[in-house]
């Protein structure tokens, strides 16, 4: 009974006929799940452990962006998921894992080392009411060319999001570091962040990096009445990555190798 007064609950909550997509962090209790046949179109039907699936599904035409571990073609995955309410489901794997805790350098040439998680290869943008974004996953927010690289494609991105897990830690100072890396990321793209943390800092961040919505570290609770538009402009670094960085680089070396020059002569 408590178990289906927690369910009603749930589903009431979200209600909401104006909620397009909802967001749950990374390692969402939940089983993993596995995709029968990866050539088909994948469906609520396809994978295992559907019948736990059918109990949250989104209601009122509204999207679940979640944090999800796949097995595909026998690797496992830590991924992002959005799944709608007819059961349609697309993914993302997580391209930067955590050395030595996600994977280990050089497993795959190690037949005694076994990988926890296989990396993903590929961008993926997903899509919900005409707008797009990135479901990135948690320690994804801290490497700039992740980011950068599908909101500079033709398609374009709108908004950033995180699943994140900081379960690691209890205390500061490291869930803050970790969280106010997305600030960054903010600004880099002028793009707005949503980042959905378990026991870590929930936040919304607007285009020009500032936080407008936050839930402290080891807090219950919700973000709500966040609202999306579409953003057609691309950022000179979204453009053009680290043109800048890497031309102080080159210039660097050229001053270091002209001064090592100048003074061989002087000796």
């Amino acid at each position: 009974c408590e178990k289906e007064v927690n369910e009603l609950i749930y589903r009431s909550k979200f209600s909401n006929e104006n909620t397009d997509l909802i967001i749950w962090p990374e390692t969402t209790p939940y089983y993993a799940i596995d995709f029968k046949n990866k050539n088909k179109e994948i469906n609520i039907n396809d994978l295992e452990h559907s019948h736990y699936w059918n109990k949250y599904i989104p209601i009122s035409n509204q999207s679940l962006l979640s944090g999800c571990e796949i097995k595909q073609n026998g690797k496992f995955y830590n991924s992002s998921i959005l799944l709608d309410s007819n059961g349609e489901l697309e993914y993302y794997h997580k391209q930067q894992l955590v050395p030595l805790v996600e994977f280990f350098p050089f497993a795959n040439k190690i037949s005694f080392i076994n990988a926890a998680f296989s990396k993903g290869k590929n961008d993926k943008i997903y899509t919900v009411k005409d707008i797009n974004f990135i479901g990135l996953v948690c320690f994804e927010s801290t490497f700039p060319e992740i980011n950068r690289r599908p909101i500079n494609s033709d398609k374009g991105v709108d908004a950033i999001i995180y699943v994140v897990n900081d379960g690691w830690y209890e205390s500061e100072p490291e869930p803050s570091q970790h969280a106010r890396q997305t600030i960054f990321r903010a600004i880099e793209n002028r793009r707005p962040v949503l980042r959905c943390a378990n026991r870590g800092i929930s936040m919304y961040i607007n285009e020009r990096g500032e936080v407008e919505e936050e839930l402290e570290l080891n807090t219950k609770g919700e973000i709500n009445n966040i609202k999306i538009y579409e953003k057609n402009n691309k950022t000179f670094y979204t453009r053009f990555g680290n043109v800048f960085a890497f031309s102080l680089l080159i210039i660097n070396i050229g001053l270091f190798i002209s001064t090592f020059i100048r003074n061989e002569k002087n000796k």
